[in-house]
C-alpha cells in the first residue's frame, strides 16, 4: 500500500525541540532554516545540503521503467539535527527513516562498538611495541551497506526538483531496524577480505599478524570499531586505513595521527621513567562541557554564571529526597543531555563522580529545580 505524500513539517519525529551547548535545535527543516535567517547565516542549511550530498545515493527514483515491488513497504522519513562539540559546534543534519513502523525480519537491531577497555589494551601494546597510531571517520558509515529490506517511499523537500516522486530506498538508512546489523556484516566481510579476524574478548577488535620489515619484529597488526571511528596500530598504519578505504569512504582529511578519539584527548607521553606510553584523557571533554554550561547559565539565566567555588558532593543530599519545583520541558531536555555527558565523562575516566553521576541519573524522569 502506498501512503500519503506528506512534508516534513507534517512528519511524526521523535525528537523534541531543546537547546544543546546553548544553541537550538530545531525540530523541522522549516524551522532550521527560520534559525539561520534569524542568525544571518547558512550552519544549518550547509549541514541539510552535506547530507543530502552523501545519503542521495540510497534513492533510486522510480520512472517509467521503474516499478514498485510488490512485495515492497511504505516507509516515511524525515530530517533530525543535532550539534556537534567538536569543530566549533558544528551542526548537522541526518536524514533518518521511520523504520519503527516497517516490519523486519528477526536480525539484531544495533551495531555492536569496541569497548573504551580493549582501546586502553591495544593502545598499551603500540605503547610497548613502538607502532605507530592512526585515527580515521567512515563517511556515512550505514550507507555503505545495502538495505535487506524491500522499501519505498515519497521524496520530501530536501530532494529538491524529485519532491513528490517515489523511489525505492537501496541503501541501510538511519532508522532501519536492521541498518545496525547489515553494517555490522557488510563490515565483517571486507575486514575477512583483507586478512583480519575478529579478536574473542572483543568483535569489534579486528587483528591480522604483521612482521616488521626494518627488524623482522612479528607482532599483530590492530583496527577497532567504535561503528564508523577508525583506530590502527601498525608499523604503517596509514596505509591499513586507506585499504580500509577502498571498501569504506572514508571523511576527507580524516586519517591523521590521533588527538581526539570518542571524546578523549589521545596524546603520546614519555612517563619520568623514560617509558614511552599514550594517554588516554577526558580533561578536553570536560572544559568543553563546562565552558557550554556556562555559556548555557549566561544566556538563558539572566546573566548568571558557574559558583567560583569547589567543593565535594554534600554527603547527607539525597536527590530522591528533594522536594523543589519540578522543571519545564525544556529545562528536563537539557538536565538530561547534561546528565548523558556527565556519564561520558564516566567512561572516559573520571570514575570519581561516578556515585553522583547514579545518583542525578536516577532523577531522569523527573528533574527537579534542585538537581541542577
Amino acid at each position: 500500500m502506498v501512503g500519503p505524500i506528506r512534508t516534513q513539517e507534517e512528519r511524526p519525529h521523535n525528537r523534541r525541540g531543546h537547546h544543546k551547548f546553548g544553541i537550538e535545535i530545531p525540530k523541522t527543516l522549516r524551522r532550521a532554516l527560520e534559525i539561520d535567517k534569524e542568525n544571518g547565516n547558512t550552519f544549518w542549511q550547509d549541514a541539510i545540503e552535506k547530507e543530502m550530498q552523501n545519503v542521495r545515493i540510497a534513492f533510486k527514483v522510480i520512472d517509467g521503467e521503474t516499478k514498485i515491488p510488490p512485495n515492497s513497504q511504505f516507509m516515511e522519513f524525515h530530517m533530525i539535527f543535532d550539534v556537534k562539540m567538536e569543530s566549533n559546534f558544528r551542526r548537522k543534519a541526518r536524514l533518518v527513516a521511520g523504520g519503527h513502523k516497517v516490519a523486519c525480519n528477526n536480525v539484531p537491531t544495533y551495531a555492536s562498538v569496541v569497548s573504551r577497555e580493549m582501546v586502553r589494551i591495544a593502545l598499551t601494546m603500540a605503547a610497548l611495541h613502538d607502532l605507530p597510531v592512526k585515527t580515521s571517520n567512515i563517511q556515512n558509515a550505514y550507507l555503505s551497506a545495502p538495505c535487506e529490506e524491500i522499501i519505498h517511499t515519497i521524496l520530501g523537500p530536501e530532494f529538491g526538483p524529485d519532491e513528490g516522486k517515489y523511489a525505492i530506498i537501496t541503501r541501510a538508512l538511519y532508522g532501519f531496524k536492521s541498518a545496525g546489523s547489515s553494517f555490522n556484516r557488510h563490515l565483517a566481510d571486507c575486514m575477512r577480505n583483507m586478512g583480519y579476524t575478529p579478536c574473542k574478548a572483543d568483535l569489534d577488535l579486528w587483528m591480522k599478524p604483521s612482521v616488521r620489515p626494518d627488524d623482522g619484529f612479528k607482532y599483530y597488526s590492530y583496527i577497532l570499531f567504535y561503528v564508523d571511528n577508525c583506530l590502527a596500530i601498525d608499523h604503517d598504519a596509514k596505509t591499513r586505513l586507506l585499504k580500509v578505504g577502498k571498501f569504506f569512504q572514508m571523511k576527507p582529511g580524516s586519517i591523521a595521527d590521533p588527538d581526539i578519539y570518542l571524546g578523549a584527548k589521545l596524546k603520546k607521553v614519555t612517563l619520568d621513567n623514560q617509558v614511552t606510553a599514550w594517554s588516554f584523557s577526558s580533561s578536553k571533554y570536560v572544559q568543553e562541557a563546562v565552558k557550554n554550561v556556562e555559556n548555557y547559565i549566561k544566556e538563558k539565566m539572566d546573566g548568571r554564571s558557574l559558583p567560583n567555588k569547589k567543593g565535594q558532593w554534600p554527603t547527607e543530599y539525597a536527590p530522591k529526597l528533594d522536594d523543589s519545583d519540578e522543571l519545564d520541558g525544556e529545562s528536563s531536555n537539557y538536565y538530561q543531555s547534561l546528565v548523558g555527558i556527565l556519564h561520558w565523562m564516566v567512561e572516559l575516566g573520571r570514575v570519581d563522580i561516578i556515585t553522583e553521576v547514579s545518583k542525578l541519573a536516577s532523577q531522569m524522569a523527573g528533574p527537579r529545580e534542585g538537581h541542577c
